[in-house]
């Protein structure tokens, strides 16, 4: 889906997409996204955003680090009794966030997060514009994240989780708790890199633990994973060891689906905490 950015030209945007300084900044919202944003679910968003907006707010604009498309699933299309649907919620004064649910309705698919105008503000008009505007969207971009470390949980960095076809991947979160992670390879010809990925908590409790299940796609190597167990947040980055037919690095489906035989088990001490 093309995203609308009014106050910019279009073959402007499109000219410094590729741009090297864009690179950083890029990688930084994208986790945001993935580890802070994605572990919510309908409840949690109005918990930390406060309630979602009556209408699609008129002073919005769209960051160059956001790219100028959005992927969602196609499944919506041809679901009959589908509840997706699009919320916008205020974030602060830095901006608005526009969050993307699937077709059952509570989870979230993906989000994007547009800037208010200022005084300050360069509209990108030509190329000439980058650099200043740049400057712009940093400077929001900082805000936006002090913003998350101060209304948001804090999140525990669990770091490479090694995973396999061949058998599921225990994740020991401590104090007794635990997340299953299992993987299937779903290579097509046309889909060189894909992962989704299915975390759910160990337990014997079959309601239990598909209520707990959360899932996200992998499109690139080293993508963060973000998950919520409890109102804790944890981040990980999965990891192929082999084991996927054809050997094919990169390419499968994480899926907690089973709890009775594990190869592999990691008792992993976090990292680190963003604060």
């Amino acid at each position: 889906m093309m995203l609308d950015a009014p106050q910019d030209d279009v073959q402007a945007r499109r000219d410094v997409r590729d741009q090297l300084e864009l690179k950083p900044i890029k990688a930084a919202y994208s986790d945001i996204i993935q580890t802070r944003h994605w572990p919510l679910k309908l409840d949690g968003v109005a918990k930390f955003f406060g309630p979602k907006l009556d209408k699609q707010p008129d002073d919005m604009v769209l960051p160059l680090f956001a790219g100028d498309e959005i992927y969602l699933s196609g499944l919506n299309i041809i679901t009959t009794g589908e509840k997706s649907h699009t919320d916008f919620h205020a974030v602060g004064d830095i901006g608005y966030v526009e969050c993307f649910y699937d077709i059952n309705g509570t989870r979230l698919e993906t989000a994007l997060f547009y800037l208010r105008p200022d005084d300050k503000f360069v509209p990108l008009k030509s190329i000439n514009d980058f650099s200043k505007r740049l400057e712009w969207d940093k400077a929001k971009f900082a805000a936006l994240e002090k913003w998350f470390d101060e209304h948001m949980p804090k999140v525990t960095d669990l770091g490479v989780v090694e995973v396999s076809e061949s058998s599921p991947t225990r994740v020991d979160l401590g104090a007794g708790m635990a997340y299953i992670i299992t993987v299937r390879d779903i290579h097509t010809p046309n889909v060189p890199l894909w992962f989704d990925v299915d975390l759910a908590k160990e337990t014997t409790n079959t309601e239990e633990r598909l209520k707990s299940m959360q899932y996200k796609s992998i499109d690139r190597p080293g993508q963060s994973v973000g998950f919520s167990f409890d109102g804790k947040f944890y981040r990980l980055i999965s990891q192929n060891v082999g084991g996927f037919r054809s050997r094919r690095k990169f390419c499968g489906h994480v899926s907690a689906l089973g709890l009775k035989s594990f190869n592999t088990s990691w008792s992993l001490s976090p990292k680190a905490v963003y604060e």
